[in-house]
């Protein structure tokens, strides 16, 4: 969010804990300690307040290792643009829920591997411009719908336990694990190394861990150690 490293409460802008003023700081320390892969959200772009694609750029183009990109991603252009700017993988948000033909299109034209789809939650209901509006629809529906479309990934995040470090929403998180057989990665509230190994036990393709790594509860090569 304006060219900083953050995070926010629940999706919440007006909660936000800056902790770099370069992003790619953080960046090389997790490529350093073990990372495959950068998850990277554009926060002002999600929310219809700016864009930090230079950022993105930067990050993209320094790493020796895959990006992925969300927030903000609502059409064919943008994630050309960020595919281009060296992002391996842009994630669609779940604003597309209504023009879910953007999602196929991009499918057909960058391949599954280079396109996830966010499916962000409040309860078992999907919300999204930035996690504020509830569409009413429910996340395994949806969730069946990009199955079905071909979609290389699909991201979970409960946005209740986002930025909370209160636990991930695991009995959702296997639902959805015994509805797709899609590619996984489950993200919102991780905040131990025994949640890790429980989210291996469900068996998702990765997790996502942000603020815990920010507030040190863990060290990522022990994540990824346990991860592995």
């Amino acid at each position: 969010m304006e060219g900083k490293s953050v995070r926010l409460l629940r999706g919440d802008p007006s909660r936000k804990k800056v902790y770099y003023d370069d992003p790619l700081v953080p960046a090389r320390r997790f490529v350093d300690a073990g990372a495959q892969l950068i998850h990277v959200v554009d926060l002002d772009a999600a929310l219809g307040t700016g864009e930090n694609d230079s950022s993105i750029g930067r990050i993209a183009s320094t790493l020796r290792i895959p990006v992925q990109v969300g927030g903000g991603v609502r059409s064919l252009e943008k994630a050309k643009r960020l595919l281009d700017a060296g992002v391996q993988r842009v994630i669609f948000g779940t604003s597309l829920v209504n023009q879910i033909e953007i999602v196929r299109d991009a499918v057909k034209e960058f391949g599954s591997d280079r396109v996830a789809v966010a499916v962000d939650t409040k309860g078992d209901l999907v919300v999204v411009r930035g996690w504020i509006e509830s569409t009413g629809l429910n996340y395994l529906d949806l969730a069946k719908s990009l199955d079905e479309l071909g979609v290389g990934t699909i991201i979970f995040t409960s946005v209740d336990a986002d930025g909370t470090l209160s636990r991930p929403s695991f009995e959702r998180i296997v639902k959805l694990r015994e509805t797709v057989t899609t590619k996984l990665i489950a993200s919102g509230g991780v905040s131990s190394l025994e949640d890790i190994k429980r989210l291996v036990m469900i068996g998702p393709y990765g997790v996502i861990v942000g603020t815990a790594l920010y507030e040190r509860r863990f060290d990522l090569r022990e994540a990824i150690e346990v991860a592995s």
